[in-house]
């Protein structure tokens, strides 16, 4: 939720706002892809991709992007059998 998605209404309570933006929110971090649509991070989405192309061309067993949890960090750790 990094870019600006949308206004609350101050008239409105805070904590049911963000308790729906939660629910709305997404588990991959799109602001990349959303920068470059709004042309606002016009590098960023094509660095990201590059960085992880890369990465992987390179032997990386998992490319984590943030918010990531912690099964996913703990299945890259399996897969590179350090855990």
């Amino acid at each position: 939720m990094g870019a600006v998605a949308e206004i609350w209404d101050p008239q409105k309570p805070l904590d049911e706002q963000l308790e729906e933006a939660l629910k709305k929110a997404s588990a991959v971090d799109t602001r990349d892809e959303l920068g470059a649509m709004r042309k606002g991070r016009l590098m960023a989405a094509k660095v990201a991709k590059r960085v992880i192309a890369e990465a992987t061309a390179s032997g990386a067993i998992c490319v984590l992007r943030k918010p990531f949890d912690a099964e996913a960090l703990l299945a890259g750790l399996r897969q590179a059998n350090v855990v």
